[in-house]
């Protein structure tokens, strides 16, 4: 058997399922076509096997979908919005006066992302603790 951390018995287990979920769910946006299917669901499946990775209970896995949002908004809106104030922003496709939309547009995305993957972690949590408790009772 493979040792797995789980959020109960170390906090770093939320922040390792948080990567996880964050990972899965941008990997579920690059296949060419599946995308429009898995690219919706993807926190979904990535906070569900992230959630079950650690056996995470409800409150862990809003954590966990909070995680995931946070990471988003590093990953992607932090830099967005740091190359707008740079010279190099002006090549980016927006108006001069659109900081707003980018924030605006980051905000959804987190909000997305953490939704979804608290929902998702809290069920793959929940069915990971009830088939151990299966399989050890």
């Amino acid at each position: 058997m493979h040792d797995v951390v789980t959020a109960r018995d170390h906090p770093i287990g939320v922040v390792k399922a948080s990567a996880i979920g964050f990972g899965i769910a941008f990997l579920c946006l690059l296949p060419p076509i599946i995308h429009f299917f898995t690219g919706p669901v993807g926190p979904f499946i990535g906070g569900f096997i992230g959630g079950s990775r650690a056996e995470a209970e409800p409150g862990q896995g809003v954590l966990i979908g909070l995680g995931m949002g946070i990471c988003v908004a590093v990953v992607v809106g932090i830099p967005v919005f740091l190359l707008m104030l740079t010279p190099l922003g002006n090549w980016l496709p927006l108006d001069p006066g659109a900081h707003g939309t980018v924030e605006i547009v980051t905000l959804i995305a987190m909000t997305y992302l953490t939704v979804l993957g608290s929902i998702g972690a809290m069920v793959g949590g929940r069915l990971s603790r009830q088939k151990t408790s299966t399989s050890q009772g």
